[in-house]
């Protein structure tokens, strides 16, 4: 009987769908593969577990687990404490991106530049502080409006209404460097 030869589907496929075939074909049977790794770590792929590798601890319970699905690779890390660290340069992007802590969330940097192409709403559900060297604010297309349930106070050795005989953009914003109308 002549050898016939698989027909090349329509579709292509990715490295991640022959990456996935070759490792089928080295499974013993439709039962997972577990292999002992160092200190009670066990690696574990099968034809059972769908597309999915995981790395789990002694006790069973996974710590990194790669889910191949319709939409992509998912990697799930799941550990007491995680560190990621680049040496040059870490960028995340997203059609949306989630950042969520229970307790503490602690951000720090030299310089933040932050830029928003909508509307930013912040909500704080106790004291709002702010510390600076100095503080500016533009309304470069609107009014600036302040209201409080209760009073307003402002102190300073100085307090100057309508004070600059030609007041002029800060140097640091879009208006000043004619990039908004």
């Amino acid at each position: 009987m002549p050898i016939q030869q698989e027909q090349e589907s329509s579709a292509p496929r990715s490295p991640t769908d022959d990456a996935i075939e070759a490792l089928t074909r080295f499974l013993p049977s439709a039962e997972p593969v577990k292999i002992p790794l160092c200190r009670g770590l066990t690696l574990e792929f099968g034809a059972e577990s769908g597309r999915r590798v995981q790395i789990t601890a002694a006790d069973g319970d996974p710590l990194i687990e790669i889910m191949i699905t319709d939409q992509g690779p998912v990697v799930t890390l799941r550990q007491a404490r995680i560190h990621i660290e680049a040496t040059e340069h870490l960028q995340m992007s997203a059609h949306t991106v989630t950042v969520a802590a229970h307790d503490v969330l602690t951000l720090r940097a030299g310089t933040v530049h932050e830029r928003v192409d909508g509307d930013r709403e912040t909500h704080v559900g106790g004291v709002d502080r702010i510390e600076a060297a100095a503080i500016e604010a533009q309304a470069s297309a609107g009014d600036v409006v302040l209201k409080a349930e209760r009073r307003i106070s402002i102190d300073a050795t100085s307090i100057g209404l309508n004070d600059d005989p030609c007041p002029a953009p800060f140097p640091w914003t879009d208006r000043s460097k004619g990039l908004c109308e």
